[in-house]
This record gives C-alpha cells, sequence and structure tokens, in this order.
C-alpha cells in the first residue's frame, strides 16, 4: 500500500480523456523564428482537504496530445510539459487551497522555407543588377542598361512591399 500524505486513508485514482478546443493569441514580434507557450490549465473545484490533483504515480508519461486534429501545420511541436501546482491560501477568503494542472506545449515556427523563398528572390534580383553592368560597356547601351538597373531596384522595392504586406499584423 503506498503511504499517502496527511494520514489519508482512500486514494481514487481517476482517468480523464479531455477533447476541446483552445486558443492562445500569438506575440509575432520575432516572425518567421517565433516560439510560443500554450497553456492548458486543469483546476480542480474541490479544496485540497478532499481532492488534489497528481501525476500517477506509476507512469512516466500520463499526458498524450492526439496530433491527428490539431491545425498547425506550420508548427513544430514539442514535448508537452505538465506541472502539478496548489493555490495560495492567503488569496482565499476562506483560505481554501485549491489544485490544478498547467499543461505547457511548446511550438516553434518552422520558418526556413520562408526564410529560403525571400533571401533566394531578393538575392536573384541584386544579382541580376550586377549582371546588368557586368558586360563590356558601350556608350550606345548605356541608357538600356540603366533603365534595365532601375526597373530591377524598382522590382526589389515591390517584392519588399509584397512580402510586407503577408506578414501577419503585430
Amino acid at each position: 500500500m503506498v503511504d499517502l500524505p496527511n494520514g489519508w486513508k482512500y486514494m481514487i485514482a481517476a482517468r480523464m480523456a479531455i477533447r476541446g478546443t483552445f486558443a492562445e493569441p500569438f506575440e509575432l514580434e520575432n516572425f518567421p523564428v517565433d516560439c510560443h507557450d500554450l497553456r492548458v490549465v486543469i483546476s480542480s473545484t474541490a479544496t485540497t482537504r478532499k481532492q488534489v490533483i497528481v501525476p500517477h504515480f506509476r507512469r512516466d508519461m500520463f499526458v498524450t496530445i492526439d496530433q491527428e486534429y490539431t491545425g498547425l501545420p506550420e508548427w513544430k511541436r514539442h514535448p508537452p510539459i505538465c506541472d502539478f501546482v496548489l493555490s495560495d491560501k492567503s488569496k482565499s477568503a476562506r483560505e481554501n487551497q485549491f489544485s490544478s494542472m498547467v499543461l505547457l506545449i511548446k511550438v516553434s515556427r518552422k520558418s526556413a522555407s520562408h526564410i529560403i523563398r525571400t533571401v533566394s528572390l531578393i538575392f536573384c534580383i541584386t544579382a541580376s543588377q550586377l549582371f546588368v553592368f557586368a558586360t563590356e560597356p558601350n556608350l550606345d547601351e548605356l541608357g538600356d542598361r540603366l533603365s534595365i538597373g532601375f526597373t530591377l531596384v524598382l522590382t526589389a522595392l515591390v517584392f519588399m512591399f509584397v512580402v510586407e504586406a503577408r506578414l501577419p499584423k503585430v
């Protein structure tokens, strides 16, 4: 038999399957290399005199998340972290204490494709600008060279505006 705290004589174990829809606002200051903590808090409405949420004492892994129904294809999910906490008695009018479990899921954006697309297109536009003036100089074609160079500068400028318009608003 397991020794229970406070001289308790009984222990009831429960297994819960929770299906829910959760929302978390993302802070996008570090886009596209941002990382976020998604929190799910499961709290007990009974005081700690009657009920305490604790991890399963015989299992190392007692929380699983079904990835089939998550709608985050551009995010990498890291293993969940569980934290079991007790509320502060001094913040309760009757000095009651409640237990809760905080499930923390860290997600990071898969940013490589976004960065590669943006950098490679800007590189191609810049390299084209250099190739315009890499050929033999000819005074008769100077106007054509300058117009092509100016067109490429405008192309890069428009591309930067398009990329900025597609970024999420912060």
